[in-house]
């Protein structure tokens, strides 16, 4: 059975967050706490409800990264951030964003 090519469309400038609005940009280089010790691909930053996302991604890991993102601004808006740890924070968003990407896209 041949495979069928998913299409991907440009993620949205803005989206609805439990916090307020959230601005998403796509970006060229993040800026990133000197203690990250993995390769980021997009971050949100809480204080200016904005997700940045390092456009040289293709189409399909910027979804990725976008509902990873999205997840962290959700935890942060609940305040359940406070109560995880960075590694447990990082594998609910994993978990989250793939599960949201499959059930978007397939």
């Amino acid at each position: 059975m041949k495979k069928v090519a998913r299409r991907y469309p440009p993620l949205p400038k803005s989206v609805a967050g439990s916090g307020g609005d959230l601005d998403i940009v796509m970006v060229d280089k993040l800026t990133v706490d000197a203690g990250e010790d993995h390769d980021v691909l997009g971050v949100f930053k809480a204080t200016d409800r904005r997700i940045e996302i390092l456009k040289t991604l293709r189409r399909d890991q910027q979804w990725l990264v976008l509902y990873h993102e999205l997840a962290h601004a959700a935890l942060w808006d609940s305040g359940a951030a406070n109560a995880l740890a960075g590694a447990q924070e990082e594998i609910i968003c994993d978990a989250i964003a793939t599960a949201r990407l499959r059930e978007r896209f397939g």
